[in-house]
């Protein structure tokens, strides 16, 4: 810990405390509300002095021919960027330039996120060599659609970062191919360009329109919103299915919010039906995803049991209790239970075959409306939106732990969901001109953390 003076405009001399590591400057007051723990930043050295980007845009604007291009970008540094280029001969060029670091084979979602710095496991191996950047001249389509759209596939094998091509399109290029594919034989370029600029056309949004329409064509009957009310109480988020009558929040939690397997089976019959100009795919998507969703019921209650195993264990008398699949799937479950005015909070990881397998977590007390200060009860807004929030998360509220003015969701946390910390709240602050405002907690190591919670490697 030490001590530094700093001119702030305006007001003169600041005293400012900081705190170093050995790692680096510690960053930790400067991160989002939540985050837990301490948090250096390290710096690497990265910039060169032997080399000038400078320099090497200068050689870029003379090159006469390719050999001279490639030449002259050896000089590029920083930032990384996508090169595309013509040459004198008509030839398409495109390469990639700057430096690139060669990441760890280690590191998660390929060095793309924060890494450890305490650990020598997650460091750059060494910097891309320019020879071994990927380069592609004149490609069999003809051309090159825009620098971004990389035409990179999986012939080259090291990870350049966001964004890499691998064959597949962004909206924009398969936008522009659509354009270069509609041109007669013979165009004027001046034509094509005029297209390019002018053209506004969201291809995604387009075909997601035509093909919902084409579905409902399909269809004997109306397609109506009353599925998805149905499909959302089957989720730990819940809905009001019996509303007017009743504002009564229905959640039967067998299935995560965000579940690809199940939006994948309904994705893919519903494109087969749309293809085949055939119900058959849809139909045996809704039957396959109806067989998921009971899967999910299996697995919750084979969570409930071990829960209620644990609970057992621990000499505790249940009072209440439930388990929410944690997204991505039905296999690790959030767990809660209620005893003696304290809610357990832990993860359930429930393989299709095998034992499930407890991780114990920890223990808040439940917060009601009587626990509340005097000062969230004299303020009509703050009460309301506690409400509100509590009838929201079905009674699974308490004080975030780092955060005493944040009430949080038990349903669901970061971290591989062993944690009384919650994924969101809200926070109060009664009187002041904006009483009540969101809360999300930072993933920090939340998004790591549960997938090796998926794949039973923590």
């Amino acid at each position: 810990v030490d001590t530094e003076i700093m001119l702030v405009a305006g007001a003169g001399e600041r005293e400012v405390e900081y705190r170093e590591s050995r790692w680096g400057p510690v960053i930790t007051a400067l991160l989002e509300p939540g985050v837990t723990g301490e948090y250096a930043l390290q710096g690497l050295p990265f910039a060169v002095t032997d080399r000038d980007p400078f320099v090497a845009m200068v050689g870029m604007m003379r090159a006469t021919d390719l050999d001279a291009l490639r030449e002259a970008i050896v000089d590029w540094s920083t930032p990384s960027a996508n090169l595309v280029a013509a040459g004198p001969g008509g030839q398409i060029f495109y390469t990639v330039v700057g430096d690139i670091p060669l990441r760890s084979p280690l590191s998660p979602l390929g060095g793309m996120i924060a890494q450890d710095g305490s650990s020598t496991a997650y460091d750059w191996v060494d910097l891309i060599p320019n020879d071994y950047k990927p380069w592609v001249l004149d490609p069999a389509a003809g051309y090159l659609l825009s620098a971004n759209h990389r035409p990179v596939a999986d012939w080259y094998p090291l990870p350049l970062g966001v964004g890499q091509g691998g064959g597949g399109d962004t909206l924009r290029s398969r936008r522009l191919r659509e354009l270069l594919q509609a041109l007669p034989a013979t165009v004027e370029p001046q034509a094509v360009l005029d297209d390019v600029q002018w053209d506004c056309v969201n291809a995604a949004r387009r075909d997601l329109v035509a093909l919902g329409a084409h579905v409902r064509a399909l269809q004997p009957g109306r397609l109506s919103p009353d599925t998805h009310a149905l499909l959302d109480a089957f989720t730990s988020y819940g809905t009001m299915l019996l509303w007017p009558f009743s504002d009564a929040r229905i959640a039967w939690s067998w299935v995560a919010i965000v579940d690809p397997i199940y939006t994948g089976i309904l994705a893919v019959g519903v494109i087969a039906a749309a293809r085949r100009l055939s119900a058959r795919p849809a139909r045996l998507a809704l039957l396959l995803s109806s067989l998921y969703l009971l899967l999910g019921f299996v697995q919750r209650s084979r969570a409930l049991e071990a829960t209620r195993a644990l609970a057992q264990r621990r000499g505790h008398a249940v009072e209440r209790i439930d388990a929410f699949p944690s997204p991505p799937s039905n296999l690790v479950w959030r767990t809660t239970y209620l005893t003696e005015g304290r809610v357990f909070v832990d993860r359930v990881r429930v393989p299709w075959w095998g034992p499930a397998a407890t991780r114990p977590g920890g223990s808040t007390p439940l917060l009601t409306e009587a626990e509340l200060p005097a000062a969230i009860h004299d303020d009509a807004r703050t009460l309301a939106a506690f409400r509100l929030f509590r009838w929201f998360a079905g009674g699974w509220v308490a004080w975030e732990p780092q955060h005493p003015d944040v009430v949080g969701d038990l349903r669901y946390g970061h971290e591989g969901d062993a944690s009384v910390a919650s994924m969101w709240g809200v926070q109060l602050r009664p009187g002041e001109a904006v009483p009540v405002s969101a809360y999300r907690a930072p993933m920090g190591e939340g998004l790591s953390a549960r997938w090796d919670a998926l794949w039973g490697r923590d």
